[in-house]
């Protein structure tokens, strides 16, 4: 399945992503995710699964646990029952808050992202688009 540029935006407005966070994620320049982001490059199939992914794992967040999504830091796989800041979340919030934490803590880079090898090739497919 091929991601496009509306769906890329559409599931980093889900995590509470920019471009430029994501961009620091993976370890590639920013250049790299604004051109995902236009259409200019392709998504790679692994990044697109990876997205998807975590993506879902926001979307059973109710609009006001994502500020104490983002205040904790779930999109780095941290979980603090209650963290300074916000206010007093009850059982269900903090067992949706766990699964988002664990789905980032859980969701490995996809293969070659990270190592600093994107962004230089010129297919624009990544090195590792053949695997999800």
């Amino acid at each position: 399945m091929t991601m496009t540029p509306t769906r890329f935006r559409e599931c980093l407005d889900d995590i509470g992503w920019s471009l430029r966070k994501l961009a620091r994620r993976l370890h590639c320049d920013d250049g790299t995710v604004r051109q995902f982001g236009s259409g200019r490059r392709p998504i790679p199939a692994n990044l697109a699964t990876w997205l998807e992914h975590l993506a879902a794992a926001h979307r059973t967040l109710p609009a006001e646990l994502r500020e104490v999504a983002h205040a904790m830091e779930c999109d780095q796989g941290k979980y603090a029952r209650n963290p300074r800041g916000t206010r007093p979340i009850t059982d269900g919030e903090a067992a949706l808050l766990r699964a988002v934490a664990g789905a980032h803590a859980a969701a490995l880079l996809p293969d070659a992202w990270g190592a600093g090898r994107i962004g230089r090739e010129t297919t624009g497919t990544g090195p590792a688009s053949g695997s999800a």
